[in-house]
Order: structure tokens, then C-alpha cells, then sequence
């Protein structure tokens, strides 16, 4: 328990530093507005129309995309690692300016998978997004369905990789840990179909195991996060809903908000 504390309290430290942010719930300082975002992951990013979709609708519902400038876009492969997105950036990032470039890597690589190798490659993904003039920004995932033991360990490898190498972290794995907690009622995950299966006679679904990648909520959750962070304002109250009943968008602003400007008062990874 004691060690799981020391943990909590240097995510939480590092993601406070790194955000600049006050302690006014709900309320975002201003960072300068990030018009132009590259999204480089995975299917954590291209499910439900991808996050950068969400990102730039919640730009035009507040006024804040200038169409003579913004540009939000998206570079994804399926379960790809920082490793694998890495060669892809050099050329990408050699078309055009980007204000800030936001990548993460595979869902379990920075705990279980290889965090040597995560820590590597992201360490040359920000040398490559400098050298091309962007702001890098890394986007902490989030926990699985049902293991909920993830959200420290995933907090941790990402607060501590964004103080060392001195770029800002979405907290949107934290967020994920709140709303799971605050709003039970609302699926963040969805599941995934891995067949189909006889039984007695009848087709049956049969779907993965892993619970893990994002919902339309969850998708709008991680969007409301880096809306926050990236343009510098509060999402809250931002007309755009996803197709999300008010209600349900207004909680997640609302939570998408606070894990970013709450700092060290946020404790939604307590949510087990």
C-alpha cells in the first residue's frame, strides 16, 4: 500500500509540473492554441472516427478552428509500437508544420510488454518531432476492462518518461480511472468480436477476452482531455457531443477537465 502511495504521489507530481496547471477545477491555463495536432498511435486513437475528429469538432463548437490554419489529422497502425511509428514520422512531419504532435504507445508496452524499448523508442519519437519543429506530447492510455491495477503502473511509466524528457502527458488514463469511478453507468470500452461459435445448434458471438479498446464515450473522453491541454481551454460547455446524450457529455467534460487542471488533487486513479 505504501508503495502504491509513493507511486500516486509522483505521477501525480510529474503530471502537475508538466501541465503547468493550477489547482481551479475545471479551469486549463492557456498554453497557446494547438490548431495544427498530429495523433500518431493505434487503435486506441482510430476507433470510433478517430480522436482527431473529436479533437477538431470540439475546435469548431467553440470557435477556436481557424480553417485558413487548423489542421488535425491522424497516423495509425494497428497495435503498432512507438518503435514501429517512428520511421513514419521523419516523413510525415516533413510535409507540413505541426504545432503539436501527440503519440503513445502499444496498450501494455510501457508496464509489461517491453518499457525498455517504449522508453527508447519515444525518447527518438520526441528528438524526431522537435527536429521538425512541433511540440511533442505523449497520451497516457488507459486501463482494461476490469483491470483496473493498470492505471498506476501506465500513470507512472508516463508521468516519469514525460519529466525525463520534458515534454507534456494527456492524462487520459487517469480520466478513464475517474469516470470509471464517478460514472459507472457509462461504458467506456467496447468489446471485441473474436468469432463465432456453435452452441446447441445456434451461432453464437464469441468476443476477446481484453477489454480494452475505447467506446465512443471513452473516444470523447480522450478528445475532452487533450481539448483541455491543447488549446488551453475548459471543455466544458462546448456544444459538440459526440452523438452522446447531453448529460453524458457534459459529466465527461467535466471529468476530461478536471484530470488535466486538478493536478495532485485529482484521485480518480483511486477508482478501482
Amino acid at each position: 500500500m505504501r508503495l502504491v502511495s509513493v507511486m500516486l504521489i509522483a505521477g501525480f507530481v510529474c503530471l502537475l509540473a508538466l501541465s503547468g496547471c493550477d489547482a481551479s477545477a475545471g479551469q486549463t491555463p492557456s498554453r497557446g492554441r494547438a490548431e495544427r495536432v498530429l495523433f500518431v498511435g493505434n487503435s486506441f486513437t482510430f476507433y470510433n472516427d478517430g480522436l482527431h475528429t473529436h479533437y477538431g469538432n470540439l475546435l469548431r463548437a467553440s470557435g477556436r478552428f481557424d480553417p485558413e490554419r487548423a489542421r488535425v489529422r491522424m497516423m495509425t497502425l494497428s497495435s503498432a509500437t512507438l518503435d514501429e511509428q517512428e520511421p513514419l514520422l521523419s516523413a510525415v512531419l516533413g510535409d507540413e508544420p505541426w504545432d503539436a504532435v501527440v503519440i503513445h504507445g502499444h496498450s501494455r508496452g510501457p508496464i509489461k510488454d517491453d518499457p525498455v524499448a517504449f522508453r527508447a523508442s519515444a525518447r527518438r519519437c520526441v528528438d524526431v518531432i522537435r527536429a521538425a519543429g512541433a511540440e511533442p506530447v505523449l497520451l497516457m492510455t488507459w486501463a482494461y476492462e476490469g483491470e483496473s491495477h493498470m492505471t498506476v503502473p501506465l500513470a507512472d511509466a508516463y508521468n516519469t518518461l514525460g519529466r525525463e524528457l520534458g515534454v507534456r502527458v494527456l492524462p487520459v488514463g487517469i480520466a478513464f480511472a475517474r469516470a470509471r469511478r464517478q460514472l459507472p453507468q457509462v461504458d467506456l470500452h467496447k468489446r471485441d468480436l473474436q468469432g463465432i461459435e456453435i452452441v446447441d445448434g445456434s451461432p453464437q458471438q464469441v468476443f476477446k477476452r481484453a477489454v480494452k479498446h475505447p467506446s465512443l464515450a471513452g473516444t470523447y473522453l480522450a478528445s475532452c482531455v487533450a481539448y483541455a491541454a491543447l488549446a488551453g481551454e475548459s471543455p466544458v460547455g462546448v456544444s459538440y457531443h459526440a452523438g452522446l446524450d447531453r448529460e453524458t457529455a457534459r459529466a465527461l467534460q467535466k471529468i476530461g477537465a478536471v484530470a488535466v487542471a486538478d493536478g495532485l488533487e485529482n484521485q480518480g486513479v483511486q477508482g478501482r
